[in-house]
């Protein structure tokens, strides 16, 4: 098994694509053109309509990330919400900075040294307990007592059987964290032995965590019933010099139950010299209690229903949150008629816009700038009130409102702003994660709004991944979706591994969109353009962009000459990568790459050689580089350096044959576009420069 990424390969003659069509055999061609049957001309109307086609499609993918973007800055600017700390990383490698950040002032709880012992004796052990327990730092400082080398974050999706399955390098620590339980089965302790007994034999250790009763009885590997340190330890280790009588004051202050991460943030702001009810605020204390006495009082009807609105409307102006507001109103009354002898019109006109933003209200005007135009918007008082005020509603009111709730978003999808809805459906996945699913995920990712609605759960999953525990329900919806799903839930899970669950998880992602693009027809790009957008959203976001290459430069070396259908797919797959552009950054993704990490050349160059050796793929191939020069002129300070060293670099990979059919191919582009750009030249001569070496030299 890689330790990249583990790929299961689909080869059969007949597979399903992402948007339900079944794909007869697809036969890429290995080495030679294929041969042409048609009309020339009619082939390259044919041509040119595909590729107008694909590159539809590729930047209706690209958009639904990029949009997502612009949108979560623009919340930011109109809810004012605080930027969430940066995450520690959930698959892969942890470095020191990852390892430090961890185990900032941990503290060692009682349990510790019985999971130590299990560990140190069976080399496996299992930490159960509940969400903000501290599980994750235990697991890292565990490992810590008992290696030296590196730790490794494992998938929280992976099965008993690839634990057991998997290479583990000696001497080396790996973690799950809240491991995703399958159904179990009547042999799970053997297979929970078998784990244990791989990992003792790679002299490895592994650490599990789980929620408590997560599994049945097991009696081959210890689970530890897992307990957090008490409350004043834990605060005298993050403020030591804090007396006793703030710390009390403390204690009494901070709510049940808490979660370690919030107590760490709480420290951080003491240390930074906030006062105790600034401080506090991590919590949500100030706000919780403004939602209880807000609802506590008598509410009508109207106010009910403006919350629930707000909840997923913040930010609309008023003339939209009203429409909105008026469409749940008709909605509710839909389903609960009004009583026969409702009073007439009244002679005087309600002042509801002055009702709803009284000062006992929850709801006010805020004044943004979003570029040149500013806008009055509604939102709550505090950013904090959409999360109470969404368990208050869940809490307190059945389905006489979440019906109509439910009814009034699906029949308002278009007109709804996209991020906020998301947001209220992910906070609310956080107060019951079913109703979401079952109500709003679960429909709409199988295209029952449509394209709409398949944007919107892959919002309401990205947005889960800004908490831990909602991002690994996430992945195990998207995984589901994936793997057991109809061919738009298929699609729809495509889009979702594009984005910030891919990269949280991009292991997860790359082998899920490789199995689908495996399991599509060549004539289906929706996949492949899927993992190129992942890939432009890596590199936009300091992600391991690499691991996509590398993955698709095995591949190729795989199947170009074992499965010529699959190797064709990896070529595709390759060219989408390839040609991913980058509107921010007004060049190909790869290019930006390369511009910010060079020491990435040699491995992009050996894989832009797989396209431009095989002449069916050389002309798009080609077509990409070019694009990618171009782009140089207007971001580079030095294009003429790096073009220089970009067709240096290819000559390296290339045989003397293969750069002459890229010059020629070169020369057909500038020939047929009639353009001389400097740029060009350059990469020409510089190619033509190391061929004449070669030739000089007799180099085949």
């Amino acid at each position: 098994m890689s330790a990249d990424v583990d790929s299961t390969t689909t080869t059969t003659t007949e597979a399903t694509t992402a948007t339900g069509d079944v794909a007869t055999t697809t036969k890429a061609p290995a080495a030679s053109d294929p041969t042409t049957t048609a009309d020339a001309a009619t082939t390259a109307d044919a041509t040119r309509a595909a590729k107008e086609r694909d590159a539809r499609d590729a930047k209706t993918v690209v958009e639904v990330s990029t949009n997502f973007q612009n949108a979560a800055i623009n919340n930011l600017q109109i809810n004012a919400a605080t930027v969430a700390s940066s995450r520690t990383r959930t698959v892969g490698k942890l470095d020191e900075q990852d390892i430090n950040r961890v185990l900032r002032n941990f503290v060692t709880p009682k349990s510790f040294a019985d999971a130590l012992h299990a560990l140190s004796t069976d080399h496996v052990v299992v930490l159960e307990g509940r969400i903000g327990d501290g599980r994750h730092a235990a697991a890292v400082a565990l490992l810590q007592e008992l290696t030296d080398e590196r730790l490794n974050m494992l998938s929280p999706n992976i099965s008993l059987a690839d634990l057991a399955d998997r290479d583990y390098e000696a001497s080396q620590g790996f973690i799950v964290v809240d491991r995703i339980v399958e159904r179990e089965s009547s042999d799970t302790d053997f297979v929970w032995r078998t784990v244990r007994d791989r990992v003792r034999s790679c002299a490895a250790y592994l650490v599990i965590t789980s929620a408590s009763g997560a599994t049945s009885a097991i009696e081959s590997v210890k689970h530890i019933r897992w307990e957090r340190p008490d409350l004043d330890q834990l605060l005298r280790a993050h403020l030591p010099d804090l007396d006793e009588e703030r710390l009390g004051e403390l204690i009494a202050r901070i709510p049940n139950p808490w979660r370690m991460a919030d107590v760490a943030r709480l420290c951080e702001r003491f240390n930074e010299r906030q006062s105790t009810d600034d401080a506090i605020e991590v919590f949500g204390v100030a706000a919780k209690e403004r939602v209880r006495e807000w609802f506590a009082e008598d509410r009508t009807l109207r106010e009910i229903l403006a919350v629930a609105t707000l909840s997923f409307a913040s930010g609309a102006n008023h003339r939209e949150f009203e429409s909105h507001l008026a469409r749940l109103e008709e909605r509710y009354r839909t389903q609960i008629p009004a009583d026969d002898d409702k009073p007439g019109v009244p002679d005087v006109l309600p002042a509801r816009r002055k009702a709803l933003l009284g000062e006992s209200s929850l709801i006010e005007e805020k004044r943004t700038q979003v570029g040149l135009k500013s806008r009055t918007v509604l939102v709550f008082r505090s950013p904090s009130h959409r999360r109470w005020v969404l368990e208050r509603l869940w809490r307190h009111y059945d389905n006489t409102l979440w019906d109509p709730v439910r009814a009034w978003i699906d029949d308002s999808l278009l007109d709804l702003d996209g991020y906020e809805l998301a947001h209220g459906l992910a906070q609310l996945a956080e107060i019951d994660y079913d109703e979401v699913n079952d109500s709003y995920l679960y429909p709409w990712s199988t295209g029952a709004r449509g394209w709409p609605g398949q944007v919107a759960a892959t919002y309401v999953l990205w947005l889960m991944c800004e908490d831990d525990m909602l991002s690994r329900l996430a992945l195990k919806t998207a995984t589901r979706w994936a793997t057991e799903g109809s061919p738009k839930q298929r699609w729809t899970a495509a889009i979702a591994f594009s984005g910030e669950l891919g990269r949280l998880y991009l292991a997860d992602a790359i082998r899920r969109l490789w199995n689908l693009i495996t399991q599509s027809r060549e004539s289906d790009p929706a996949a492949r353009y899927a993992l190129a957008a992942l890939f432009g959203y890596l590199v936009s976001t300091d992600g391991d962009a690499s691991l996509i290459l590398r993955v698709l430069l095995r591949h190729e070396r795989k199947f170009a000459k074992t499965d010529r259908r699959v190797y064709g797919l990896t070529m595709t797959s390759i060219l989408a990568v390839l040609s991913a552009w980058d509107d921010q950054a007004h060049q190909p993704s790869v290019f930006r790459l390369l511009r910010a990490q060079p020491e990435r050349l040699e491995l992009v160059v050996s894989l832009w050689a797989c396209p431009l050796r095989n002449s069916y793929y050389r002309r798009d191939a080609i077509e990409a580089l070019v694009a990618g020069i171009k782009s140089l002129e207007r971001v580079s300070e030095d294009p003429q350096r790096e073009v220089r060293e970009l067709g240096e670099a290819l000559a390296d990979v290339l045989t003397a044959e293969e750069q002459a059919l890229l010059l020629q191919g070169i020369q057909a582009l500038r020939n047929r576009s009639r353009e001389r750009a400097a740029l060009l030249e350059a990469l020409l001569q510089a190619l033509t420069n190391t061929l004449r070496k070669m030739t000089v030299k007799g180099t085949p």
